[in-house]
């Protein structure tokens, strides 16, 4: 359409007002004690996730690198260090009044030195004025590997250092955290940038507050990873997508047939390897969800040990080369990954970055298409039209085989459907 188009070439000499590029920092936490090691890599709310020998792949005296930015809550402004995920609609920030370690070893928000702090009683009662001398509603909510405890505040949220992409939104004020994960994390909370669905309440989502008071060029989102390779940070831009980060001729849209769960997520119609249909969802539908907040690829132990079984990797990476490509069918397309981009190469060996993730109805089963999926995708998520489009990351790497890769990576699977545009 034309504000796309509109929008995405003011990227190319500089944001306008609505737009913004966030910048993420990759950072190593610290290194987990031995019996962590094997608990699930997803960030948020996967406390049902369970965890068998293929999901074994720390290194052992090696901490799990997080990508996280800045935003600014309250009057005056407070600056936290926040993981962005895809996966879930809630800010979660650490309270001053927080006891526990992992609260101490970050920062704290402080609502009484704001300006334009609010205090909630209840979450579904957001419209009466608190009332100090009746009982405070508490939320606990699993977060990976552990749980938050915490009253519900709100305050204004802005993203950037300036006034422009701010909203009055409701959150998570973390009382109580538990040492696992968050003692070991390099960042403070975690922003949901998930659909209504994924938040206690529509003034818990972020996004859509932003949208309502209207201050995005357009209402999206896109994901862009780095590579080592790239020499620069991954970031995500907010109000408009950049085709500098385009390397395909074109974005492809896929529309959004569930939207109850919050998830952004896409019906999955197969998993090819080397070619081959893996027929993995002949028996039941089968669901991808786009996770910003999963350092792997996830999935049901239907589906991931299945997998590994049939690409055999060696820890040694002797059959590095010879292993297949991986593709995820999303409509009439196939969005493929090499072995460089599920297999990780260290010192100590080739380790593959799958991960069994049993994720309970209403939300799974899903494969989670965590970093690797995002770093070889650009993927821009659109409100509006509840629609996700993707494309061929651009890297430096690959720039003057950018039309080959393009054909490598993505790769049609039928007769061409009716356009999503």
């Amino acid at each position: 359409c034309n504000g796309t188009a509109a929008a995405t070439a003011a990227l190319g000499g500089g944001l306008r007002v609505g737009m913004l590029r966030v910048r993420l920092r990759r950072h190593k936490g610290r290194a987990r004690p031995a019996s962590s090691l094997r608990r699930p890599k997803a960030l948020l709310q996967l406390s049902a996730a369970t965890s068998s020998e293929s999901a074994a792949q720390s290194l052992p005296g090696q901490g799990e690198e997080h990508l996280f930015g800045s935003i600014f809550v309250g009057v005056p402004r407070q600056e936290f260090l926040v993981a962005f995920d895809t996966f879930s609609g809630n800010l979660i920030l650490p309270s001053r009044l927080c006891q526990s370690s992992p609260c101490l070893s970050h920062r704290t928000y402080d609502g009484a030195v704001s300006g334009t702090a609010k205090d909630i009683g209840r979450a579904d009662e957001m419209d009466i004025p608190f009332n100090a001398e009746e009982p405070r509603e508490t939320v606990r909510l699993n977060v990976g590997s552990g749980t938050v405890v915490g009253q519900l505040m709100s305050d204004r949220l802005c993203l950037g250092e300036e006034d422009n992409l701010c909203a009055q939104t409701a959150f998570i004020e973390a009382t109580e955290m538990s040492e696992e994960p968050f003692g070991f994390l390099p960042y403070d909370g975690i922003l949901g940038l998930g659909m209504p669905g994924a938040s206690l309440e529509k003034p818990f989502n972020f996004l859509g507050n932003l949208a309502q008071a209207g201050v995005l060029e357009l209402d999206r989102f896109a994901v862009w990873l780095a590579l080592p390779s790239d020499g620069e940070d991954s970031e995500i831009t907010f109000g408009a997508f950049d085709d500098a980060r385009v390397a395909s001729d074109n974005v492809i849209w896929r529309k959004i047939v569930r939207t109850e769960t919050g998830v952004w997520q896409l019906p999955l119609s197969d998993v090819v390897v080397d070619g081959q249909d893996q027929k993995i969802c002949e028996d039941a539908p089968c669901w991808a969800g786009f996770d910003t907040g999963t350092t792997v690829i996830g999935g049901p132990r239907a589906i991931i040990e299945p997998l590994l079984l049939r690409l055999e990797i060696s820890k040694d990476c002797s059959n590095f080369r010879n292993l297949p490509m991986i593709g995820f069918v999303l409509g009439d397309h196939a969005f493929n990954l090499e072995p460089a981009d599920y297999v990780k190469k260290t010192s100590a060996g080739c380790f593959h970055q799958f991960l069994v993730v049993d994720l309970p109805p209403p939300r799974g089963p899903m494969v989670l298409l965590g970093e690797p999926f995002l770093r070889r995708f650009y993927t821009v998520f659109d409100r509006p039209t509840l629609k996700i489009g993707l494309s061929v990351a651009r890297h430096k790497a690959g720039q003057a085989q950018e039309k080959e890769l393009a054909a490598k990576f993505i790769t049609m699977r039928q007769a061409p459907a009716p356009t999503d545009d």
